[in-house]
């Protein structure tokens, strides 16, 4: 989906656990077709406003929800492939029942060929490393024709190499399908290098402290340039006041 300016919101979100109170009269907007990361502390409520937008979460109140009706697909920290299956099939249950036979095998081979894996749809999860898993991952969740993407620090626990392998794999895959994309993390570089907007979270209660516009001007890089890094250091200084200001105020683990 191209972005033609027009944008996803959430109006007037509240969200409280027992005495927490995690959202009040939160709102945000996201551009369609734009990869939005979002940067905070743990704690601060980064992934229960993912569940909200993924219908997982049912807040207490809100005004508007654009989210609520659109269909999404999910990249999570942990691979989630299902064992017993192969490769292929992993990515292919998510649009069996959606697509007749012919379709779905077109289908299902041109996304394992865009991750680089064609080769290896006859394997089983238990026979992939970490950062194949991921990339399987990342084709299941492209191959399903959701509206929105939705990231919970899918590279987290990858080492730097095998992570910049994955995140490559995704840049082009979403290179291809520019679908709208709403991703949490803690990495200030994860977060520069997909990103088109940067939304810095403090909380609770949740509030975007700071908005940072790249328009996807690093997703290309590959060498730091010094625009990347004055950017990288002014977030992490950014990033480090959030943390002092939820120092000691936080016992929710919940991000």
């Amino acid at each position: 989906m191209e972005n033609n300016g027009l944008t996803y919101k959430i109006e007037g979100l509240g969200l409280r656990y027992d005495s927490l109170i995690l959202y009040k009269d939160f709102e945000i907007k996201i551009k369609k077709g734009s990869i939005v990361s979002m940067l905070g502390p743990s704690g601060c409520g980064k992934t229960t406003l993912l569940n909200v937008m993924g219908n997982i979460a049912k807040p207490d109140e809100i005004k508007v929800n654009d989210f609520k009706t659109l269909s999404k697909s999910f990249i999570f920290q942990e691979h989630r492939l299902l064992p017993w299956k192969t490769v292929y099939d992993n990515v292919a249950f998510v649009i069996k029942k959606r697509i007749d036979e012919k379709q779905m095998q077109e289908l299902v081979n041109e996304y394992l060929r865009q991750v680089e894996l064609l080769e290896f749809k006859d394997y089983y999860p238990g026979e992939l490393s970490g950062g194949m898993k991921q990339r399987v991952a990342i084709a299941r969740a492209f191959v399903y024709p959701s509206d929105v993407l939705v990231m919970d620090e899918p590279f987290k626990g990858l080492d730097v190499r095998t992570k910049r392998v994955v995140m490559e794999t995704f840049i082009k895959a979403w290179e291809k399908d520019k679908r709208t994309v709403v991703f949490v993390t803690h990495d200030v570089e994860e977060a520069l290098r997909l990103g088109d907007e940067i939304h810095i979270l403090d909380g609770p209660p949740v509030k975007v402290v700071e908005k940072v516009c790249t328009k996807g001007v690093f997703r290309d890089m590959r060498t730091e340039t010094l625009e990347f890094r004055n950017l990288r250091n002014r977030l992490k200084c950014l990033l480090d006041g959030v943390c002092e200001v939820l120092d000691g105020t936080g016992e929710n683990d919940e991000e």
